[in-house]
């Protein structure tokens, strides 16, 4: 669990802010108010379309204090998610910060689709269907995506060791047995884990530009290093593992068993053919 109370702040963005950017906002806010911060831009502004804040107090959610929001408005937010909701804005939609992941999940129109029908209740049924197809994407697709979108990335780049942890051969680090047990204990939405072991994947070290460099500069006294989103925040020792939840800013986990790619008894197998785990 994340010590951070810190909503992920997801825009949806449409042509002027009037109508399925607002539903989406809406529906966002009364659904997923604890863990997301929601707003809405048009990259125009053509005024709250009154149709659908009637639609949506039906289904009870009340949108009707918003306003209608030009994108400019939030060139100082520093946005996780961009949602566009229609072509005209995925086609204008502006260039966000590189961390900002921009998606593009269309819903048709209800004023244009209103415009093809007759009589008011059929009018009101275009809007409606469309408030109900947000609330659906909303409620069983958006938070999945904010948390894939929102998950940090844990790399880690070890000296030489004899398997990919180092919880083998006959005398195991508990340093090691440490960190396994809490890497297996991360919550997976929340982080991803990259491991690089020199002895097996060497290229690793080399593509990387800011491990290469430290390596020409201190050698491999250097490792192990310990990036989290390619900023490098431990290196020369493995930490405790209450100082690596502290560097990923959240509470200590439950280790899980690490366990041993050798078994119980902690010995590689295979002999000398090089058929064990340690090879």
């Amino acid at each position: 669990m994340q010590k951070s109370d810190k909503k992920i702040k997801v825009l949806f963005l449409c042509t002027g802010n009037s109508c399925r950017s607002q539903m989406a906002e809406g529906w966002t806010r009364f659904l997923h108010d604890d863990i997301i911060e929601a707003y809405s831009a048009g990259v125009e502004t053509h005024g709250l379309n009154q149709i659908a804040v009637k639609v949506m107090a039906e289904a009870g959610v009340d949108i009707s204090g918003y306003r209608s929001k030009h994108i400019d408005e939030f060139k100082d937010v520093d946005l996780d998610v961009v949602v566009t909701v229609c072509g005209h804005a995925h086609e204008h939609c502006p260039v966000f910060p590189g961390r900002t992941r921009v998606v593009h999940v269309g819903f048709e129109d209800p004023p244009r689709l209103a415009a093809e029908v007759d009589g008011e209740e059929e009018k009101l049924e275009c809007y409606r269907a469309v408030r109900d197809e947000i609330k659906s994407y909303v409620l069983n697709f958006l938070e999945g995506l904010v948390l894939e979108s929102v998950a940090a990335t844990l790399k880690i780049y070890d000296p030489a060791l004899c398997c990919s942890s180092g919880v083998c051969g006959p005398s195991v680090d508990d340093r090691l047995v440490a960190l396994a047990g809490f890497l297996k204990g991360l919550d997976a939405s929340q982080f991803k884990v990259e491991r690089y072991n020199l002895a097996q994947q060497p290229a690793a070290y080399v593509d990387n530009k800011a491990v290469a460099a430290t390596l020409k500069d201190k050698g491999t006294d250097a490792l192990p290093l310990f990036y989290v989103d390619d900023e490098l925040v431990w290196s020369g020792s493995y930490p405790p593992v209450e100082k690596l939840a502290e560097l990923l800013n959240i509470d200590a986990v439950e280790s899980s068993d690490s366990g041993s790619c050798c078994g119980n008894g902690g010995a590689c197998g295979g002999g000398g053919d090089g058929g064990g785990c340690c090879s």
